[in-house]
């Protein structure tokens, strides 16, 4: 039991530095840390719903219309982005405290934060501490990405006049695009057991992840920029509320 609970204190140091990075960028009306810390146990959560229903869903149902990704792949893609994105909008998105856009982004990262480290650790425990550091890297940013890219769209639906109504699918369809990809490029790297090809897919994920990283930082300035709370001229601020820029 002891070496189980190591394991799930060491995956907790990377979420706990995603935690902080994204508490920090709620400039304007930081959310309360209790339920930050809820959404980070929830994500947490998930892990053993999505273990049930990876093997529980039969891939080969998608093989009809699959061609470029494997099914097991996009079907992980589709259950995990499907759970998170659920309790996001849930427990959240009516949430009092959700009163900006980048409310959606912040516990959407914490979910996503939440689910990973919890993953982690389970990777761990079946494989050894030693894919902490990939994993860390490159899996924990895809979980947070995805999720903040979905808590984006539901931010801009709540919060922006003349929002897209299918902005939640949208953001569901691309997150589930980039997971799917990024689990895809991975599973082609371990399956090709070659070391020139798994050089070549590690430098393509990463290509994929700073591409991530800096569509969420465009996302998180256009959330603030958005922000009810953001301070104007004299130092005032404006009254919550959606922002009358229907851009």
């Amino acid at each position: 039991m002891l070496p189980y609970l190591l394991d799930l204190a060491i995956a907790a140091i990377p979420g706990c530095v995603w935690l902080w990075i994204f508490y920090r960028k709620d400039r304007f009306e930081p959310e309360p840390k209790q339920l930050i810390f809820l959404a980070f146990f929830l994500g947490g959560a998930l892990v053993p719903l999505q273990v049930f229903l990876s093997s529980a869903i039969d891939p080969s149902n998608l093989n009809i219309w699959l061609t470029t990704f494997y099914a097991q792949d996009v079907a992980v893609a589709l259950s995990e982005e499907a759970l998170k994105g659920i309790v996001l909008y849930l427990v959240f998105y009516r949430h009092k405290e959700f009163n900006e856009p980048m409310d959606g982004i912040v516990y959407g990262a914490s979910i996503g934060i939440g689910f990973a480290t919890f993953e982690n650790a389970l990777f761990m425990i079946h494989h050894g501490r030693e894919v902490l550091l990939s994993r860390m890297l490159l899996s924990t940013t895809l979980h947070v990405a995805c999720s903040s890219l979905f808590g984006y769209a539901l931010g801009r639906l709540k919060f922006v006049r003349r929002s897209n109504r299918l902005l939640p699918i949208e953001g569901y369809m691309a997150a589930v695009g980039v997971h799917a990809l990024f689990d895809a490029v991975s599973s082609f790297g371990r399956a090709a057991d070659n070391p020139c090809i798994d050089l070549v897919c590690l430098a393509a994920l990463l290509i994929l992840v700073f591409a991530l990283l800096h569509t969420l930082e465009i996302k998180v300035d256009d959330a603030l920029r958005r922000s009810p709370f953001r301070p104007i001229q004299l130092g005032r601020k404006k009254k919550p509320g959606r922002n009358p820029d229907g851009q």
